[in-house]
This record gives C-alpha cells, sequence and structure tokens, in this order.
C-alpha cells in the first residue's frame, strides 16, 4: 500500500495490488479522486454513471465491469471517441469500490 498527501494535504492510500496485470488503466483526478460521475439528463429524469480517464483496453474494462457487477450489456456503451463509459443508472458508489479493491 501506498500512503501519499494530495494538493489538500489529505493523506491518501493506494492500493499497489492487482492493476498491474490488467490490459487498462483507470488514473486517479487531480486532487487524487476516483473519475467516476454522475451525469443527470432530461430533468433529472435519467441517471447515467461516467467512468473517465480510461488509458488501455476499454472493451477488457467493459466486460470486466458488466461480469463483476452484474450490470447488463445493454446498459453499459463506450464512447470511442472520448474514451468514457457510460452505465445507465446510479452506481457510482460500487464502481468506485470496485475501481479501489483493483488497485488503481
Amino acid at each position: 500500500m501506498l500512503f501519499t498527501r494530495n494538493c489538500f494535504g489529505v493523506l491518501r492510500h493506494y492500493s499497489t495490488g492487482t492493476s498491474k496485470s490488467l490490459p487498462f488503466i483507470i488514473s486517479r483526478s487531480k486532487t487524487a479522486n476516483f473519475p467516476v460521475y454522475i451525469d443527470y439528463k432530461s430533468g433529472g429524469n435519467q441517471v447515467q454513471t461516467i467512468i473517465r480517464r480510461i488509458e488501455g483496453d476499454d472493451n477488457a474494462l467493459l466486460k470486466k465491469l458488466i461480469t463483476d457487477l452484474g450490470i447488463s450489456q445493454a446498459d453499459a456503451s463506450i464512447n470511442r471517441l472520448t474514451k468514457q463509459i457510460s452505465i445507465k443508472g446510479n452506481h457510482s458508489q460500487r464502481v468506485k469500490e470496485w475501481i479501489q479493491n483493483h488497485g488503481f
């Protein structure tokens, strides 16, 4: 485990576990947070979870998310232009926990 201080002086821990063997990387933001965001559309009726800052094989990341989190394949898609994954619904907490458990 690696401990560092972010720009606000808050001590953060980073797991240095299994992320080395995966064909993709999810980089953290400048403030050392996970790049997982909630997007509200249609006046708040449609909620999407957006995963940004993906490097490497985004197809492998999408397949791993679908199998590990139990998300249907129809609810998840990849935006090839922006290298972002969008998932229908609010899955931000589950995705953040999954990212942390995989050592990112």
